[in-house]
């Protein structure tokens, strides 16, 4: 996730009443991911699309999931979108996809994704 959306995030956390503690955790490949999570126990995935080397946030997805044994709650954040094939695949594993903010501000779309955190974990 970008440095810049994370701040935001738990910006937007402090603020928003009865929100609670939001602990984010940051990484640009699905290896970096699969290592933060030996670390932190991963309560919901919210992913780039396009990371790093090809890979999908998809595959990160998969990856977490499979290691964690978890069916983890997901979204996934796309600056267009997705193929028909990728935005299958997303549906498939029941996945959220916000488009990143091209004309709406970074705030709100923040907000939107605190709403989907708070709608699918306990925070």
């Amino acid at each position: 996730m970008l440095k810049k959306i994370r701040q935001i995030l738990i910006g937007a956390a402090r603020l928003k009443s009865g929100f609670g503690t939001l602990e984010v955790a940051t990484a640009s490949s699905v290896t970096e991911s699969l290592v933060l999570l030996d670390r932190h126990p991963c309560e919901a995935i919210l992913t780039d699309f396009v990371l790093e080397n090809g890979a999908t946030g998809i595959e990160v997805i998969l990856a977490i999931r499979a290691v964690s044994q978890r069916h983890t709650p997901a979204a996934i954040l796309t600056q267009g979108d997705l193929s028909p094939e990728d935005a299958v695949r997303a549906d498939k594993l029941g996945a959220i996809v916000f488009q990143k903010p091209i004309k709406t501000s970074e705030e709100i779309f923040a907000t939107q994704i605190l709403d989907w955190l708070q709608s699918t974990v306990k925070i």
